[in-house]
């Protein structure tokens, strides 16, 4: 059913119920596609939006502005300033939210270009700018965000199906857990890269538009008020040889991960191996300017003083998971002839080192000899690149340029997921 295919990919024809139909895919009750908020900016104080015939919504009615113009916005104790740029009169004030949209259908905020609709939400700190737009356009501009619309029509499918899906458990989960929050998703690696208009071309847009409306949703569902419900359907650049679990990475876990697989198609990324190393006084540095931006409530006062006036001496590896991740690393100070173990996260640690540079959990610490340099240093030695969870990018990368289908590049990320149509 999964099975690969001889040369090219035939997950999509133009009998798309028939094919999915034979495949063992179900087909779910028409909806209306949905739209996504994206956001696209966070607590700015200052930014710019330039578009044509701009109008501009907020308690103060409506403002439009005739042909091409640019304006200078600033944010601050919840209130909203434009200033046109280059016309000294024109300036406005408003209260709380402002909705920003342009004939067109295009505008740019900040040099970026957008679609259809912007909502300015001013916040205590600056003001968050939401892009509101089709979700199937939205995907057209992350096509070459988050991959590349280059690699072949099979990989790039299975990850336009992941993307929506992600995206539409996203606008669920905020419509039915946090329906005060006036966005979606982030336009950042904290969700989903989008990059706009400006990466789309004709290969994402076909993309998207041959799988419209499928998505991935839990194969253990059985209740036809879920069976359509979207899996939080994460993926990641390389898995390094072995999917990781959602318990393990953020601890708890999601529907439809009930178990990791074996990747044997990712060998070709250059984040398959990667190698580190770190000494004890960049690590010291580290830590220290981690502590002064902020110190977790639940951890002990008194580690801030084994920082600040120790000296590390190790690093140890904590306990892995069964897929070889590591989920905690100790790190050992010494003060006064006294030794004091801080345990930190992989992640925490990973955040720290920087994940371009520590690229996964999954690595291993070995002790330095450097003749020229004082003091110790450690090398870290891993595996993979990104969280682990779901869809190998270069693994799917590899998959499409030897044959596989859309439906078996997901079968392998995804196994315990189903293919739904929902419009």
């Amino acid at each position: 059913m999964w099975a690969k295919a001889s040369k090219v990919a035939v997950f999509f024809s133009i009998s798309v119920t028939g094919l999915f139909g034979a495949l063992g895919l179900e087909l779910a009750h028409a909806s209306v596609p949905t739209q996504i908020r994206v956001r696209v900016g966070e607590s700015l104080n200052q930014f710019s939006i330039r578009g044509t015939d701009l109008e501009f919504s907020g308690g103060r009615g409506l403002h439009r502005v005739a042909r091409v113009s640019e304006w200078h916005l600033n944010c601050r104790a919840g209130s909203i300033v434009a200033q046109q740029i280059g016309v000294s009169s024109q300036k406005q004030v408003w209260k709380g939210k402002v909705e920003v949209n342009s004939p067109s259908g295009f505008f740019t905020f900040s040099g970026q270009l957008y679609r259809e609709h912007l909502t300015l939400w001013p916040r205590a700190g600056g003001c968050d700018v939401v892009n509101e737009l089709a979700l199937e356009k939205y995907l057209d501009g992350l096509v070459n965000a988050e991959f590349n619309s280059n690699w072949s029509e099979a990989a790039i499918d299975a990850q336009v199906i992941a993307a929506r899906t992600y995206a539409l458990h996203q606008i669920q989960a905020t419509q039915l857990g946090r329906p005060e929050r006036h966005y979606d998703v982030e336009s950042t690696i904290k969700d989903q890269v989008y990059g706009g208009p400006r990466k789309e071309d004709y290969r994402s847009a076909r993309s998207v538009q041959r799988t419209r409306g499928w998505i991935l949703s839990d194969a253990s569902v059985r209740s036809p008020a879920q069976e359509a419900a979207p899996i939080k359907a994460f993926y990641h650049s390389t898995c390094g040889g072995i999917t990781e679990l959602p318990e393990h990475v953020w601890g708890k876990p999601f529907a439809g991960f009930r178990r990791s697989v074996r990747c044997p198609y990712c060998q070709a990324s250059p984040a398959f191996g990667w190698k580190t190393t770190v000494s004890a006084t960049e690590f010291t540095q580290i830590a220290r300017s981690k502590i002064k931006e902020s110190w977790p409530v639940t951890w002990p006062h008194t580690w801030r003083k084994w920082i600040e006036l120790g000296q590390l001496i190790d690093l140890q590896l904590g306990p892995s998971s069964s897929e070889g991740r590591i989920s905690q690393i100790g790190t050992v100070w010494t003060r006064e002839g006294k030794h004091f173990m801080i345990s930190l996260t992989a992640i925490q640690l990973r955040n720290w080192l920087g994940t371009a540079r520590m690229k996964s959990t999954a690595f291993r610490v070995a002790s330095v000899t450097d003749q020229q340099s004082l003091g110790r240093k450690w090398a870290l030695t891993g595996r993979g690149n990104g969280h682990g969870v779901g869809m190998c990018q270069w693994g799917a990368k590899n998959m499409g340029e030897r044959g596989f289908t859309t439906a078996a590049i997901l079968k392998q990320y995804y196994p315990d997921a189903s293919l739904k149509k929902l419009w």
